[in-house]
């Protein structure tokens, strides 16, 4: 978390939320549902995501501990940055969410919000 947003996540609370104007991702190494080597693997799901629904999308443990969000807006028109579709999920229940990525070494600016989510 530190390397991507400057916060100690381990600093925050079960909850808090933190508004960052930067986010810097390195180079994605999990090549899960990535279209290019280390592209960066994105979720549509909320704060309020269970942990049934992260494993769901191949996100177990320690990757479930802290969230980031912006939006696709602040990516594209701030940081001419197209976050890239990759399973759209289009059941009722939104079971497992739509899986999306941006290029690894991707530097987006703006409001971006931070949430720790469990301990």
């Amino acid at each position: 978390m530190t390397g991507i947003t400057g916060i100690v996540g381990d600093n925050l609370e079960v909850g808090q939320q933190v508004i960052v104007s930067e986010l810097r991702f390195g180079q994605g190494s999990n090549p899960f549902l990535a279209n290019d080597p280390g592209d960066i693997f994105l979720t549509d799901l909320g704060f309020e995501a269970t942990e049934g629904k992260l494993e769901l999308i191949g996100v177990f443990g320690d990757k479930q501990k802290f969230a980031i969000q912006f939006s696709e807006e602040t990516a594209l028109l701030l940081n001419n940055i197209r976050v890239r579709p990759l399973r759209i999920s289009n059941n009722i229940l939104n079971l497992g969410g739509s899986i999306y990525s941006i290029p690894g070494g991707t530097t987006i600016n703006g409001k971006c919000l931070l949430m720790r989510m469990r301990l």
